[in-house]
């Protein structure tokens, strides 16, 4: 995984700058997370090999995540059932 910071606006820009930070410069995951301690999660939006995007049901919305901690070395799949305009 790489990245690369964009600013969106000049006084986004202005903040990289006084943080020291250069936008040329490509991260890599080391640059990214600099520690042991590391906590991960995701939400398929469309469909994945990794997740399940949304599904509309209804009045329903489904939704699949991943999260991983390091320090407890654990993985969690949550299937979450989401109530849309207020529904009960």
């Amino acid at each position: 995984m790489l990245g690369r910071l964009h600013p969106l606006d000049e006084d986004e820009s202005a903040r990289i700058e006084q943080a020291g930070c250069d936008v040329k410069n490509i991260m890599t995951t080391q640059d990214l997370v600099n520690s042991d301690h590391v906590f991960f999660a995701a939400t398929g939006i469309t469909d994945s090999p990794l997740l399940d995007g949304v599904v509309y049901k209804g009045n329903r919305a489904e939704t699949n995540s991943l999260i991983l901690r390091s320090e407890t070395k654990t993985r969690r799949r949550i299937f979450a059932e989401h109530l849309l305009n207020g529904s009960s």
